[in-house]
């Protein structure tokens, strides 16, 4: 649709620089350690370190890992992925200890689990279970996006970004302007986020329907 030439996705921790036959591509893991040539991904190196069962084990069906709306390690190749009303502040602990340098970015909230699931906590409050992503330390989609830029040679001046989560607003300290879904306010971490930077918008719809007006704006401007 925008004609962009590649994509970032993690959280900011794998980085494609180019699509098609040829593509180019990388692992982004800030602070942590990672060698391409062990043939392993950072995330397999996260979970080799024991720190993720140690959580599961420690809060049993009030913590699980997940892709997407199911629940397993499948598909992921830097961060791990997990939900549950498990505070951080009793996750990181763990972390802490950790042999790798990593932390628990708060992804914001998920309202809906379609599919299978351990968790045994309220699944029907108002504002749905907490998504974490236990990440490399000084990875964060801000510094995801900084890089980026970097390789691509862009001016993060001339670039949008657009989220609806807390963790989603350390994009806006990498480029221009960032736009804020009207969902992610349900999040009590989102205001203080949002008051911290002078360059963010607040959409008036939420999710997908922000994203797309404001697709829309972008090209109605070209046109």
């Amino acid at each position: 649709l925008l004609n962009l030439p590649g994509w970032i996705a993690e959280m900011g921790g794998i980085l494609c620089t180019r699509q098609g036959a040829n593509p180019e591509w990388s692992y982004y893991t800030a602070d942590m350690p990672y060698n391409e040539d062990s043939l392993k991904t950072p995330h397999d190196l996260i979970c080799e370190t024991g720190v993720i069962d140690q959580i599961l084990d420690a809060f049993p069906g009030h913590v699980e890992t997940y892709h997407d709306n199911y629940v397993g390690y499948e598909y992921r190749e830097v961060t791990v992925a997990l939900r549950g009303d498990v505070s951080a502040a009793q996750i990181q602990p763990f972390l802490d200890q950790a042999p790798l340098p990593l932390y628990l970015s708060d992804n914001g909230f998920v309202r809906r689990i379609s599919g299978e699931t351990t968790l045994e906590c309220d699944l029907d409050h108002p504002k749905g279970v907490i998504t974490y992503h236990v990440m490399p330390r000084g990875l964060t989609k801000g510094t995801g996006i900084k890089r980026f830029l970097e390789i691509r040679g862009w001016d993060a001046d001339e670039c949008l970004a657009l989220g609806d989560s807390p963790a989603d607003c350390e994009m806006a300290d990498a480029v221009g302007t960032f736009m804020f879904m009207s969902n992610g306010l349900d999040h009590p971490a989102a205001l203080a986020e949002i008051g911290a930077r002078d360059n963010i918008y607040l959409s008036q719809l939420p999710a997908t329907d922000g994203f797309v007006q404001a697709m829309q704006a972008l090209l109605d401007v070209q046109a």
